[in-house]
Order: C-alpha cells, then structure tokens, then sequence
C-alpha cells in the first residue's frame, strides 16, 4: 500500500510540472490577454454624412450597425467607406432617421452605442401657393425624400424632387388655404420641419395685394400727433416719423430718439432684445407669440408681460402693476388684415410716457419685428379700476376698407386713423 501511494504522488507532481506551477484562468481562448473595447461616439449625424468616432479598438474589431429592432448588419470598407485604426474610425450613415444602435465588437468582447441620424435644416418656405412649389433646403435628404403637408386630418404627399441639396415639392392645386405643418418622408422614415406653412391661393385679395403702414394718426381730446413710415424697394424700413432707420442683417437701429439710438437685435425675423446703453430680452412661446418685453426706462427698465389664448392676445399687464388691459373678443369680432397687430401698437402708443420707449414699440410692431399676431380684432378692453374698484370697459368699433385693412379704430374718446399703400 505504501509503495502505491508514493507512485500516486509522484504521478501528481509531474502533472504539475508539466502543466506550470499555477493552473491558468479560463479566459475564452484569449491567451490570458484581455480585450478593451472603449469608444466616443458623437450624439447624432446628419443623414448621408461621414460619421468619425474615437476610441481603443482591437486587431480584430468589427462595426455593426441596427436601427429599432433590426438585426445589426456588419459595416464594410466597400459599403458604407468605413475606415479605422486602432483609435479611429469613420463610416457614412445610412439615410434611415431616427435612433441607431452601434455594435462594436470583437471575438471576445462587445460594446453597443446609440445615436440619432438626422436631416440638418437650413431654410424653408413658409407661404406658398396651391398649384405652385416649396422648397426645403438642408443636408441629409435622400433621393426618396417627399416633402409632406398636414392639417388635422387632410395630409398631401408633394410631387418632390432633389437638386443640389434642395426638395422642391409642387402642391395639389385643390389644396385648401390654412397653416399646415411640414415634414419630410424618406427610407420609411420622417422628421417634421415646422409647423406654420401658410398655404393660400391666389385669389385671396389680402395676398394680392398685401400692404404697408405709410402713416399712423392718433387723435384724443383735441389733441392729433401723426407718425410716417418709409420704405426702401424691398420693403424694410428707413423711416419712423423724423427718425431714420436702418436694417443691417439682424440689427435694426433707429437714430436720434431721445437724442441717442436705439437698436433692436433679432432672431429668426423677431425682436429677441432692445439696446441702448444696456440690453432688455424679450421672450416668446414656443409658438413666437410675445410673453414679455423690456425697453429701458428712467435709469430701469419696463417690463410688460403678455397673454395670447385661443389665437388672440387677450391681455398685457406692466410689471410694476401700474396698467393693465385685458381684450375681449365678441361674437362680431373680424379677422386682422395685414401683419401689425394693431391692439399692442395701440394700447403700447398710449401707455408709454417717453418718445424713447415708444418708439421702440412702434419700431417692433409696425415694422412686424414682434412675432405673431392675433387673428382677430378685439370688440373691446377692460382697463384700469376707479375709487371704488370697478373695472373700466371700452368698446371698440373699427372701419374697413374693401381688402380688410383696419383704417380707423376708436375706442371710448381715443381715435387711430392708418394709411395703408402697396409698395
């Protein structure tokens, strides 16, 4: 027995010996040597576009690429002109939009990233004309791409083509007058553009024959103060009363108000802030209707904050409490020609005390700088309260000419009177 057991041990130690002293870790046919895998890739690419990520990559990576629920198809250096090293690679997206999943891996490690694949924006037309084209220019567009517009239930796929990174879509003759939302269709795919395309047909006289405010009167108690406009050939403004004003890019500067200048700084065609010696923001809903707007005033500034429900301003208030206006919209209430809402320009003309800030209402409004505006015109204003509470309510009655355009409006004692001329 003992000679045995001297032969069992001396059988495990050559099995040691033979194998190494420590038995090696499973390690799945790695040869003890671990693969990293790490990556930087960027939140989202425009469709079509080379797609450039970093990172540390092993000999034998590979790419792979699923959108939703696919299964990952396997990037190729022919296919998709994807190239890369150790610590890079590049690839060109698919035209496919929406949440993509990237499959980095290799024989014994994976990793997954996801990122968008998007259309990159850079203008559209917003007014167009039944039987006639709109135009969307950007990058990312495939050449299945079809331009489409919806409101409510109605939805029209456009007759579109691609040049030069332009979609140009025709519209159906039929198509009714409305402010549709645009979106654009491609690889079975869509992104939505915006929401305020106007569409309206050429019989509608208020597009024929679109008008500017060449004079602004305003009358009270015997007493008239009376405001010009002018007007270069492609209709921006050059003049306010006896103050010139020039449009330079996203600046619009009046001169001499107050014996100094005043500029407005837009974006996107709207007021975003008024400067002077300093800078007052204006602010907008997602919409652009106006929230709330500051002019510098007495050493501060003054703040008015506005209220817009169910397509119509319905009330502006100061900030320091010192006014407040509230509109009312009754069953007679008609449509707002033109794009001054001339409610605010009202109300703002005979609630500011210095020629400073009211020229810079008058330069937003009259000049369209302030965003959208009301579809209708208020049949009257609550405003102010007496001794013992009681709320003041004013009527207001207006004269229109043949085309809609408001030319006079009163309410209570107060008179406006505009001069509308095609240009």
């Amino acid at each position: 027995m003992k000679s045995i057991k001297i032969l069992f041990s001396l059988m495990a130690l050559a099995a040691l010996v033979s194998c190494g002293k420590d038995p090696a870790p499973d390690n799945g046919g790695n040869g003890g040597n671990e693969t990293t895998i790490s990556a930087t890739v960027p939140s989202e690419g425009v469709a079509g576009s080379l797609f450039s990520i970093s990172g540390t990559f092993p000999d034998d990576v590979k790419f792979a690429l699923a959108y939703g629920d696919e299964v990952a198809q396997t990037l190729t250096t022919l296919g998709n002109s994807l190239t890369y090293d150790s610590k890079s690679a590049q690839f060109r997206l698919p035209y496919t939009l929406g949440t993509h999943n990237l499959v980095i891996s290799s024989d014994s490690a994976s990793k997954e990233y996801s990122f968008e694949v998007t259309l990159e924006i850079e203008s559209y037309d917003k007014t167009a004309v039944p039987g006639e084209t709109l135009s969307v220019s950007g990058e990312g567009f495939s050449s299945d791409a079809v331009l489409e517009l919806f409101l409510g239930s109605e939805e029209w796929a456009l007759e579109t083509t691609l040049i030069s990174g332009v979609l140009t879509g025709t519209l159906p003759s039929e198509m009714a007058d409305g402010t549709y939302s645009l979106r654009i269709s491609q690889k079975g795919t869509d992104v939505l553009v915006g929401e305020d395309v106007v569409i309206t047909n050429t019989d509608d006289p208020l597009l024929e024959k679109e008008r500017k405010l060449t004079s602004f009167v305003y009358s009270v108690s015997g007493y008239s103060a009376e405001i010009t406009l002018a007007y270069d050939s492609e209709g921006n403004p050059t003049a306010l009363g006896d103050y010139p004003v020039r449009v330079s890019g996203d600046v619009v500067t009046v001169t001499g108000v107050d014996e100094g200048d005043f500029k407005l700084n837009l974006s996107n065609g709207r007021v975003a802030s008024v400067s002077r010696s300093e800078t007052y923001e204006w602010a907008y809903d997602s919409d652009g209707h106006l929230q709330t707007s500051r002019v510098p005033y007495s050493g501060g500034y003054d703040t008015i904050q506005y209220t817009f429900e169910d397509g119509n301003y319905t009330g502006l208030a100061y900030g320091n409490g010192s006014y407040r206006a509230d509109y009312e919209y009754g069953s007679d209430a008609v449509a707002l020609a033109g794009n001054i809402d001339l409610a605010l320009l009202n109300r703002c003309w005979t609630n500011s005390s210095l020629a400073y800030d009211r020229f810079v209402y008058m330069t937003a409004f009259i000049f369209a700088y302030s965003g959208e505006n009301s579809a209708k015109i208020p049949t009257s204003y609550i405003t102010g309260s007496d001794e013992e509470g009681n709320n003041t309510t004013v009527a207001v009655t207006v004269t229109l000419d043949e085309d809609g355009y408001v030319t006079k409006w009163v309410e209570g004692e107060t008179v406006f009177t505009y001069t509308w001329e095609t240009l």
